[in-house]
């Protein structure tokens, strides 16, 4: 059975952790939204958007990409 000083302690950690990471979220970066392939030029698919919100090319350029760097890191 709890009392009051465990229920007070719970909230109090609760707020700690709530102010924690409004601090952290306030400190981050902000990610930056691409709407367009760096690439291409044409529109960054949505559910890629969503998967990845800084994605900075469409798919098919970024496996192009990624091919790429592969080549390149072997030869």
């Amino acid at each position: 059975m709890t009392d009051f000083a465990d229920d007070a302690q719970e909230i109090e950690i609760a707020e700690r952790e709530s102010a924690v990471a409004e601090i952290r979220r306030k400190a981050a970066p902000p990610v930056r939204v691409f709407s367009e392939c760096l690439a291409c030029g044409d529109p960054i698919e949505t559910d890629r958007l969503k998967a990845n919100p800084g994605a900075r090319r469409c798919l098919m350029c970024q496996e192009a990409y990624e091919r790429l760097q592969l080549l390149r890191s072997k030869g």
